[in-house]
């Protein structure tokens, strides 16, 4: 006697490229934690509120001025932190 076993329907996203989702993941876990990280400074400066970090520009950047400081030189004249000459 014979069993009939269906299989499962594959999905867009199984069909995808093993690569190409874990690219697609990546970019979403990043940005995620932009997203969160730029939303908890919003609220907290709206709110006024300090605990349990002070969202200023000191103890929290902005994520874009985080990126911008890897290209700027460590030093007058000097390299920037991500590009080697």
């Amino acid at each position: 006697m014979a069993v009939a076993v269906a299989e499962a329907p594959v999905g867009r996203w199984e069909s995808l490229d093993p690569r190409l989702r874990h690219r697609i993941s990546i970019t979403g876990v990043a940005l995620s934690m932009v997203v969160g990280w730029e939303l908890y400074k919003l609220v907290w400066t709206a709110l006024g509120w300090t605990n349990p970090v002070r969202p200023d520009n000191v103890t929290m950047p902005h994520t874009w001025d985080m990126i911008f400081e890897l290209f700027r030189p460590l030093q007058r004249r000097g390299g920037s932190l991500l590009i080697v000459d």
